[in-house]
Formats: structure tokens, sequence, C-alpha cells
């Protein structure tokens, strides 16, 4: 019985231990971003149900690009790595990274050293933090 107990614990110990990694995954690496890794965007999507609901291209020095570019450059730090899976939101893309908007969450992929070494950071979105102004699309 007393084995048993004994067994019964360390078990309960590996499944908390294990439970507290993981969740400490997406809260581990703050980190800034190195904005020169990052490309002019390309275009803005917005998805709704798994699905593109509608989508334009970012014309470069415009001024959906220079709301991009200044957001990014206002939320350089505060990133943390994160290996959660998001859902699509509203998408700004560029050769080179993805920026997703996800109900509170902003979620940035990028390649980090232009090889194919990307990275996935995320950082919390409130409602005095919004999202730069390129979304008027959305339905």
């Amino acid at each position: 019985m007393r084995r048993r107990w004994r067994l019964a614990k360390a078990l309960i110990g590996v499944v908390v231990g294990l439970s507290m990694g993981v969740a400490g995954c997406q809260t581990l690496g703050h980190r800034s971003v190195d904005l020169t890794r990052l490309t002019s965007p390309d275009r803005v999507e917005i998805y709704q149900g798994g699905r593109t609901v509608a989508e334009h291209a970012v014309v470069p020095g415009s001024p959906e690009d220079s709301s991009i570019s200044r957001w990014l450059q206002a939320h350089k730090s505060g990133w943390r790595t994160d290996y959660n899976s998001y859902a699509p939101g509203r998408r700004i893309v560029g050769d080179g990274f993805d920026l997703n908007f996800s109900g509170r969450v902003c979620v940035l992929n990028y390649d980090r050293d232009g090889r194919g070494d990307w990275v996935q950071v995320s950082r919390s979105v409130d409602d005095s933090d919004s999202p730069p102004a390129v979304f008027g699309l959305d339905p």
C-alpha cells in the first residue's frame, strides 16, 4: 500500500511539474523584436470562421504602411516566446513575417535570420493599445 501511495505521489508530482512547465512556456523568453528583420508589409487579411473574408494590398509609403511601422516601433519590447497555435484573425503579412491580431493577443512570426529560422512571439493587446489602423475592411 505504501508503495502505491509513493508511486501515486510521484506521478502527481510529474503531472503538476509538466503542467507548470507547459503553462510557463508562453511566459519564458521576454524579448525585443529586431525590426530590421521585418520587411515592408505586403497585404492585410481579415478572417472569420477560418476563411479569408477581406484582403487588400499595402502600398509602400502609404498611410497604412506608416501606421504599421509606427505600431511596431512602439511595441519593440515586451514580446514573449510563444509555442501556442493561433487561428488567424486580422493579419498583416510581409516577406518573412506574419503579424496576427487574434482577440486580445498579437502574435508575430518572423524569420529571425533570413534562412528560415522562424520565431513566434506574442504580447497582450488591450483596449488602450489598439492595432494599426489598417483593418478598415472589417466586416
